[in-house]
């Protein structure tokens, strides 16, 4: 995907996601997040997040999910969302 087509699919300029792509700005977890989706796990969102949001992530999906090895942070944060739904009969 070009960096304009991947730009114009999550609503940002093609200057961040070329100034992603050399490590000179960071995303934050809500855009980074629309990356990751966007290029199908090709771009992961610790690769373009500050290090530190990417530690902490980790360590934050490590406590909710211990058993969880290879989910993506995406796949987590999805499954905390549906654990979270509530039915009430």
């Amino acid at each position: 995907m070009s960096v304009r087509a991947l730009a114009r699919k999550i609503g940002v300029s093609p200057t961040f996601i070329s100034n992603l792509k050399k490590g000179v700005k960071f995303a934050d977890l809500p855009t980074a997040l629309k990356i990751e989706k966007a290029t199908h796990g090709e771009v992961k969102v610790e690769q373009i997040v500050r290090p530190e949001v990417a530690r902490a992530l980790k360590e934050y999906l490590k406590l909710r999910c211990p058993t969880s090895k290879t989910s993506s942070p995406e796949e987590q944060l999805k499954s905390d969302k549906k654990n979270k739904e509530v039915t009430v009969d």
